[in-house]
């Protein structure tokens, strides 16, 4: 088992914890969120926890297998009550495939460990194939 920890107020992650399965070489992340807010935060925390469990599984030639999204306050503020209502109307297109870029090491291409590319990676790293999308929504910041 591995455990990051670090507090991060702007987004209230608590605690990463990588769980790396020897026997499968499989590796599944728990993420603990002190604080959520569900409309405006909960779709990028899903996102960049999803891309950094699948960068981990490269730079260790693990799999990824589960996400797992722990929330201690989750939150719904009522000026985001709208446009939760409309996001939980519609319905979802086949999920994209991401895709890391060929720049960054895979292990179980190269045998080599180097875990300094977790300081290396940049957004332009990542790509989504199949990505579709319904229109943006947007709420105001609650203060």
């Amino acid at each position: 088992m591995i455990w990051v920890h670090f507090e991060c107020t702007a987004h209230n992650h608590l605690l990463y914890q990588f769980i790396p399965n020897a026997t499968t070489r499989e590796i599944s992340l728990c993420l603990y969120v002190r604080s959520n807010d569900i409309g405006l935060g909960t779709p990028f925390n899903i996102a960049e926890g999803a891309a950094l469990l699948h960068l981990v599984g490269r730079l260790t030639g693990y799999t990824p297998r589960w996400f797992t999204y722990f929330i201690g306050d989750a939150h719904i503020y009522e000026n985001h009550m709208d446009m939760v209502q409309e996001q939980l109307k519609r319905e979802p297109y086949e999920a994209p495939r991401l895709v890391i870029a060929d720049r960054v090491p895979d292990f179980a291409a190269t045998g080599k460990y180097q875990p300094e590319w977790l300081e290396k990676i940049e957004p332009a790293d990542f790509s989504l194939e199949g990505y579709r999308h319904h229109p943006p929504l947007t709420a105001p910041m609650a203060v």
